[in-house]
């Protein structure tokens, strides 16, 4: 099953990675080397709202098919939800784009 959301971060927190596993049939998918992927994030509220506009971002571990973004402060300095999506495109030219995920960037307390 794909990742459907990530926990709550706060406005300003740009620790760690967002990560998205990709499986087949509830296995990972291994990576080869020169896969690449893009990050996306649309607010979810307002779609037109482009908040991360297909910026790279990395392959974290290829045996376990993971991939991430590491979000910038400009990036999370409001709270909104925003809808996260990473197209990942492999060296055969297939290409697979996530769902979107539900990441809430809240205000900071």
């Amino acid at each position: 099953m794909a990742k459907k959301s990530y926990r709550p971060i706060k406005v300003g927190d740009t620790h760690g990675l967002l990560r998205y596993q990709l499986l087949f049939e509830g296995q990972p998918i291994v990576l080869p080397g020169g896969t690449t992927v893009v990050c996306r994030w649309k607010d979810r509220d307002d779609s037109s709202l482009v908040i991360v506009d297909d910026e790279a971002g990395v392959v974290d571990d290829a045996t376990n098919g993971i991939v991430g973004y590491q979000r910038k402060t400009s990036e999370v300095a409001n709270a909104l939800t925003a809808l996260v999506e990473f197209t990942v495109t492999f060296p055969s030219t297939e290409v697979h784009v996530s769902p979107d995920i539900t990441l809430p960037i809240i205000a900071a307390q």
